[in-house]
């Protein structure tokens, strides 16, 4: 009886311990499956992407008809006002420096029959990055990556589809409207459209926080050095 007591007390905190880990492995896989597999930069990382996101001449650059936006949602706009437009997100990464609050917001989504991860970006409460990421591995086909191509080209341009050139296969190609703010289209692990903010003042905000964390950094590497010349 004894060693029954026993047994039944050690599979009982064994049950306990397995549902503890299947919370714990739920919890941190679903932070991974969105950090990992739809966000991988910090601000820094996305601030250096914006600011050399130069088209290059064998890219295909192509003016628009319309003025660009995400949703029909003005970049600027702030936090709480696109949320009260798209609804709750389903998650939420927050990174804060010593000036600066990076948000970033995904929520899924289908685009027509597609099924996508919508994802919004802030700098300090002002939109300035959306994006449709479309896993390609599960639910687009070739022919469905150049049906949504087609698509942004016909609503964008009055321009007819270059039928004669590879746009359709390029990896990276560009819209651009009058106010400078682009759509990126990615063909790459992944299938994406960002709809980019051109704004000169906020691109102007992106250099000086990058020139800033630079002298941080320069600042933080001579002290490290230092210390280690008095040292040695």
């Amino acid at each position: 009886e004894y060693y029954k007591m026993n047994i039944l007390k050690l599979f009982k905190q064994l049950h306990h311990r397995v549902n503890i880990k299947r919370l714990v492995k739920y919890y941190y896989s679903r932070g991974y499956y969105y950090s990992q597999h739809y966000f991988s930069k910090n601000l820094f990382e996305i601030i250096d992407y914006l600011l050399n996101l130069e088209p290059r001449e064998r890219d295909f650059i192509t003016s628009t008809r319309l003025p660009i936006k995400f949703r029909n949602i003005a970049f600027g706009t702030g936090l709480k006002d696109l949320i009260a437009t798209l609804g709750e997100p389903a998650y939420v990464i927050e990174e804060h420096n010593e000036e600066h609050i990076f948000n970033v917001l995904f929520y899924r989504d289908k685009l027509g029959p597609y099924p996508v991860r919508k994802i919004c970006y802030f700098l300090d409460g002002k939109f300035f990055l959306g994006s449709y990421n479309f896993s390609k591995e599960k639910f687009l086909k070739p022919e469905d990556e150049e049906a949504i191509i087609r698509t942004l080209w016909q609503k964008y341009t009055d321009q007819s589809f270059p039928e004669q050139t590879d746009i359709s296969q390029s990896q990276q190609w560009y819209l651009i409207d009058q106010e400078k703010n682009l759509i990126v289209v990615q063909r790459k692990i992944h299938f994406i459209i960002e709809y980019i903010w051109g704004n000169q003042e906020f691109k102007n905000i992106l250099l000086k926080i990058k020139e800033d964390n630079h002298k941080k950094f320069t600042q933080l590497r001579k002290q490290k050095l230092q210390t280690l010349f008095d040292n040695l």
